[in-house]
């Protein structure tokens, strides 16, 4: 690789790395903010364990969430319900039958930034 092009690449890995440490940013803000809303429930609250689940499933129901917590779909579902109230999880518009579904909406918000700096990383149109 030629020293012009070696510097022609630097500017855009640059701006990935900003990126990338914005996006890390933002998660360890977004589970600081979860674990203020979730503190004054009892330490072994299957809540507390959906929530760190919540960054690498940010969409989730009871069912997927059986196998990864360790509870019953009850329990699930009810801790899942006091997420959304406290502002966590977002419950998705229903179609047809199974299980309530929920979205984390920070992660999703925090990643749809994380695409649109990655699509124009120097702020330019």
């Amino acid at each position: 690789m030629s020293a012009k092009c070696a510097t022609r690449n630097r500017p855009p890995r640059i701006a990935a790395l900003r990126n990338a440490s914005h996006l890390f940013d933002d998660v360890v803000k977004i589970q600081e903010q979860w674990r203020e809303r979730v503190e004054d429930l009892r330490a072994d609250a299957v809540a507390h364990r959906i929530v760190g689940a919540l960054l690498s499933h940010p969409v989730v129901d009871s069912e997927m969430l059986e196998s990864k917590v360790e509870a019953a779909r009850s329990t699930i579902s009810a801790a899942l319900g006091d997420l959304a109230g406290r502002g966590v999880l977002r419950p998705i518009e229903r179609k047809g039958r199974g299980p309530q579904r929920y979205v984390a909406q920070d992660v999703v918000r925090a990643l749809d930034a994380f695409t649109s700096r990655s699509i124009n990383p120097f702020g330019r149109h």
